[in-house]
């Protein structure tokens, strides 16, 4: 961190006012959060990658309350996903958009598979969605491909029902069955509930990229 601290330093002295920095690897992210607040400089937070060694996974399935229930995508569902996902983030995509997502490297030619796209349903309303994605085009780990988890989440009124968390699991089982070794998710740093969640199970901050003020 002091060789860090040294160029931080000299860019100021430079004139810089604010520093962007991308693709922090391996990075020990609330440490360095610490340190940086130790001699003034701010953070504003941008995207995190977190990884996991599915050996190391400290749950497995985990069963819905009652009134829910799990279900993999079906032939069809392309405009469900899109409502779903949009009510979930606010988002305006269209199924069409869901097909061209870049999310991880996903290419939906290769990648997609509806067995590893779940959706939890209250009373038959769709109210949530997670998916477990091989990323056939990314670099093998272990002799198996990276997965990904992608579009995980619950509408608001639903949250704190452990839904999203039985998602997850349906889609790290999913992956498991897969031989995937190790899988990545993406978020922000402001987003508490959804990476309290991926690190409860074993997710640890690996890449992040963010902003310093100076």
């Amino acid at each position: 961190m002091e060789p860090m601290k040294a160029c931080i330093f000299e860019l100021k002295q430079k004139g810089a006012e604010r520093i962007h920095v991308f693709r922090w690897l391996d990075s020990p992210y609330r440490r360095g959060l610490k340190y940086f607040d130790s001699f003034g400089v701010k953070v504003e937070h941008g995207g995190l990658t977190l990884c996991l060694n599915m050996e190391q996974r400290t749950e497995k399935t985990q069963s819905v309350k009652s009134g829910y229930k799990l279900r993999s995508f079906k032939v069809g569902d392309d405009q469900t996903w899109a409502k779903v996902m949009n009510a979930v983030f606010g988002s305006s995509s269209t199924a069409s958009d869901f097909w061209s997502q870049t999310f991880l490297g996903v290419d939906m030619d290769s990648d997609f598979d509806p067995q590893g796209f779940f959706f939890a349903e209250k009373e038959g309303n769709p109210i949530g969605i997670c998916a477990g994605i091989v990323l056939h085009n990314r670099h093998k780990v272990n002799g198996s491909y990276i997965g990904g988890i992608g579009w995980t989440g619950v509408e608001e009124e639903h949250r704190g029902s452990g839904v999203g968390r039985a998602l997850l699991m349906s889609a790290l089982d999913y992956l498991d069955k897969k031989y995937v070794f190790l899988t990545e998710v993406g978020t922000q740093f402001y987003r508490t509930a959804a990476l309290n969640l991926y690190e409860s199970i074993g997710f640890r901050i690996e890449v992040s990229s963010f902003d310093l003020f100076l």
